[in-house]
């Protein structure tokens, strides 16, 4: 039985849900992955105790799910974040300063966990799949490494679209 299942049988949970208004498209899918991924894994670590169903807040729900990512998929996705829009596959690995081989497992991992993205765009493959998840992760990078990435990204960029090149150069 998948969590989905598991909730339209559950109706105290759903009762539940709805009294704390946890009507956050984005949170209440967030919780229900969660629930899924402790049902099929066991998994009692994570960024908020296993009891609580739901994080009481989104971005605690993201830090959650970000909590279990390799560091490889970590350094890819905050590479990712500090581009902001599309980003190539060579454009990750480089900002993240990890080989080729190390980054198509990152890669696989970020799409398997559904937090980036094909574009299907030539050259700009990837993207981060919600602007909530960028803010988070922005906004937990720490003020060093996110100049270290702008400074990264003008070098990645070159070629590209100026005013691009110039908000990372500013940022940097």
């Amino acid at each position: 039985m998948d969590a989905l299942e598991f909730l339209t049988k559950d109706h105290e949970t759903i009762k539940a849900l709805l009294e704390q208004k946890v009507l956050i498209p984005y949170h209440t899918a967030e919780g229900v992955q969660r629930l899924r991924w402790q049902t099929l894994s066991g998994e009692t670590t994570g960024h908020f105790p296993l009891p609580r169903l739901i994080p009481p807040s989104v971005p605690e729900a993201i830090l959650d799910r970000l909590s279990r990512l390799s560091q490889t998929a970590t350094a890819m996705l905050t590479a990712a974040t500090v581009l902001g829009q599309a980003a190539s596959f060579r454009q990750l690995v480089e900002m993240a300063g990890i080989d080729e081989m190390a980054g198509l497992d990152a890669l696989e991992e970020l799409v398997a966990k559904r937090l980036l993205f094909d574009s299907n765009q030539a050259g700009q493959a990837y993207l981060i799949a919600h602007d909530k998840i960028r803010d988070v992760i922005y906004g937990e990078t720490s003020a060093a490494r996110r100049q270290v990435l702008h400074r990264r990204a003008v070098t990645a960029l070159q070629g590209g679209d100026p005013a691009r090149l110039a908000y990372h150069a500013l940022a940097a």
